[in-house]
């Protein structure tokens, strides 16, 4: 079993939290604190990245007072630098390599990374869906027939000969007496 070396969510919540009591000079005499509104901020995001799914995630101290979010998903991350001033820098990387970087980004616009984050990871996967997906055709040998129920305009075909089409005949149903 391999152990993960990333945070999941809620150890992440923790550690943001405790980031709050570092002092002034917390890096060898370097180091300013994170304000109030930089916590609330890279909560609110971390919120945002457990609601799409994400359980790897981590956060560190910046020693300009930053709070930074990082998400993680195989090979690929996206980090969120919350500055004191509340304004955010979003990273993309994916193997290490920096794909882009968008500065000075609001709450609502970090948001809409995690989502564009979220959509670009199931587009990577959409090579897989073809080749695993059922082709829509007849699940089942059974000739459709018997009365028809009509449930949110598609049309059900009654039968119990449907169900057991494969079978000489359905199951003998057990009776209280046999169950001794």
């Amino acid at each position: 079993m391999s152990v993960s070396p990333f945070q999941t969510p809620q150890a992440t919540r923790e550690k943001i939290l405790a980031l709050g009591h570092l002092k002034a000079g917390w890096r060898f005499g370097e180091g300013d604190p994170a304000s109030p509104e930089a916590f609330a901020t890279a909560l609110a995001l971390l919120d945002t990245v457990v609601g799409r799914g994400f359980d790897e995630t981590d956060a560190f101290p910046g020693v300009n007072g930053e709070v930074v979010l990082t998400v993680y998903f195989q090979d690929r991350c996206l980090e969120f630098v919350v500055a004191a001033r509340n304004d955010i820098d979003v990273t993309w990387e994916v193997g290490g390599a920096v794909l882009r970087v968008e500065e000075g980004q609001s709450l609502e616009e970090a948001r809409g990374a995690v989502e564009n984050f979220w959509g670009e990871l199931w587009k990577s996967f959409e090579s897989f869906i073809s080749a695993n997906t059922t082709a829509a055709q007849a699940s089942s040998a059974a000739p459709l027939s018997g009365p028809a129920v009509k449930s949110a305009g598609v049309v059900f075909r009654l039968l119990e000969a449907n169900a057991y089409a494969s079978s000489p005949a359905p199951p003998a149903p057990i009776s209280e007496g046999s169950m001794s």
